[in-house]
């Protein structure tokens, strides 16, 4: 745990924050982060870090618990996110069409079907 521990200090280190301001900033009593602070064998529990998470979206939570990766997600990842939001929404898209073209084909079947059946 002491890696995850060193980590989280890192974090703060890097964003310059102390122990009380972070605390303050994700809503969390300072307490908490002072005891992580104190104590180098105990990591951060879930909800500290998610609160930091949200806070910090560019933080990369998988380093400070894995060590795995950098620690700030980069823009290129970011905008790699993005592209994908993009490409998502244009194949919704082109799915929506696709629907209403079926939509109206069906209709069509169904108009002929009944055309032929008032003819017989």
């Amino acid at each position: 745990m002491k890696d995850v521990n060193e980590r989280f200090r890192n974090f703060l280190e890097k964003t310059g924050l102390s122990p009380t301001k972070l605390a303050h900033k994700i809503g969390v009593n300072h307490e908490s982060i002072n005891r992580l602070m104190r104590d180098p064998e105990l990591p951060p529990s879930i909800n500290i870090l998610i609160a930091i998470k949200h806070y910090y979206p560019s933080l990369n939570i998988n380093h400070i618990i894995t060590g795995e990766g950098d620690l700030f997600i980069t823009d290129d990842y970011n905008n790699k996110v993005e592209l994908m939001k993009k490409e998502i929404n244009n194949l919704k898209k082109s799915i929506d069409e696709k629907d209403e073209i079926i939509g109206n084909l069906s209709a069509t079947v169904r108009n002929l079907t009944d055309e032929k059946k008032k003819k017989s």
